[in-house]
């Protein structure tokens, strides 16, 4: 079944079977059941402002972790989302999981990867091997383009399938923070959410979470979801 985005303001016409999900106002969605009868599930979250939140910024996300002494993009302390320290009392816990940046993760040997990696294998064991967008050789996706992690998630699943390990598109979710990484899934059968809506803020040339994920965020909703412009959200 093809993905698809349900905004508020077409609540009245879904049907029973079909009913909205609406979370303080920031998101709409069609909400199903989940995962398929067989295959398992496979989550995929983007790393900036997913994953981490604004580097040291814990006034105003007070669930963040400041990681002192382990730089993000080389000068910053790395600052871990509510997401990336909870991902083991989500539903992901029992999925398969993988990562789509845009960037780079610090580097190869950097901390903020071992960081990374250590929360993604609380209740799992990945590769250590980090891999480009376009050759990859793990789950581990670094330079994907922006816009374009349709591909990547694609790429993801597909190196599980040659471990023989096979996932439905149905059964595979993916989190990222901007509207530009998420849309693109509309047209196809993997679900996307975009996450951090409450608080945004307009940096390096993006509209962005300042906080990063929440545990909230990480729901086995059918379909795309965005958060809804100027509506249930703060800008700073």
């Amino acid at each position: 079944m093809a993905s698809h985005v349900v905004l508020c303001a077409l609540a009245a016409v879904i049907s029973a079977e079909a009913l909205p999900v609406n979370s303080g106002g920031e998101e709409s969605a069609v909400h199903t059941s989940a995962t398929s009868a067989t295959g398992g599930c496979l989550c995929v979250f983007d790393i900036d402002r997913t994953l981490t939140g604004s580097q040291n910024d814990i006034s105003n996300c007070p669930r963040n972790e400041i990681i002192a002494g382990v730089p993000d993009y080389g000068k910053y302390n790395l600052t871990l989302s509510e997401l990336a320290q909870g991902i083991n009392i989500t539903f992901c816990k029992t999925c398969f999981l993988g990562i789509s940046s845009a960037g780079e993760a610090d580097g190869a040997s950097s901390g903020k990867r071992a960081q990374l990696l250590q929360k993604l294998n609380a209740n799992q064991k990945l590769p250590d091997e980090w891999s480009n967008c376009t050759s990859p050789v793990s789950p581990l996706l670094l330079n994907c383009k922006v816009g374009g992690k349709v591909d990547a998630v694609r790429n993801i699943a597909q190196w599980y399938k040659s471990r023989n390990i096979t996932i439905a598109d149905a059964d595979v979710y993916f989190f990222d923070d901007q509207a530009k990484n998420v849309q693109p899934f509309i047209n196809t059968s993997f679900n996307a959410r975009q996450i951090g809506c409450e608080l945004r803020e307009f940096a390096y040339g993006s509209n962005l979470s300042v906080c990063g994920g929440s545990i909230k965020d990480v729901v086995q909703d059918i379909g795309v979801t965005l958060c809804q412009p100027g509506f249930a959200q703060t800008f700073i």
